[in-house]
């Protein structure tokens, strides 16, 4: 007869527990997959609605920036919308005050973009007869 000898005990890790052992024993380096995460700062958001205002083009902003165009319109998408926004909000006051002030050419752009107003066209609303009497001099 044969006796048994006992199995000895085998204690189950789960890979997270193999990986640090492994770690700790420096049998395994930490591999890092892709870019890092993009996390915008005041200053970036700032920096982006300044060139936004400037009618700078989404590919040059993210250019500048060092990220991708998809990166930019993720994390930028409302500060690039403010930024227009506020450019159009200022140069408009500007032009409304100057067109207050009695500026000709302010007053008459603007009367044109929002009233709708348009100079006549004289050459294709009316014939004009142009009749030379005479000759030129000798």
């Amino acid at each position: 007869m044969t006796t048994k000898t006992p199995r000895p005990k085998i204690k189950r890790r789960t890979p997270d527990q193999v990986k640090k052992l492994l770690i700790k024993q420096g049998k395994f380096k930490e591999e890092t997959r892709g870019r890092k995460s993009h996390r915008p700062s005041e200053r970036d958001k700032e920096f982006v609605r300044m060139l936004a205002a400037m009618n700078v083009s989404q590919d040059d902003i993210a250019t500048k920036m060092g990220i991708s165009d998809d990166t930019l319109r993720k994390y930028y998408k409302d500060d690039i919308e403010v930024g227009r926004i506020d450019a159009n909000v200022q140069v408009a006051t500007r032009l409304y005050q100057k067109a207050l002030q009695s500026d000709n050419t302010c007053m008459t752009f603007w009367l044109s973009r929002r009233a709708g107003w348009k100079e006549p066209d004289v050459a294709s609303n009316e014939n004009i007869n142009v009749t030379v009497t005479g000759g030129l001099p000798d």
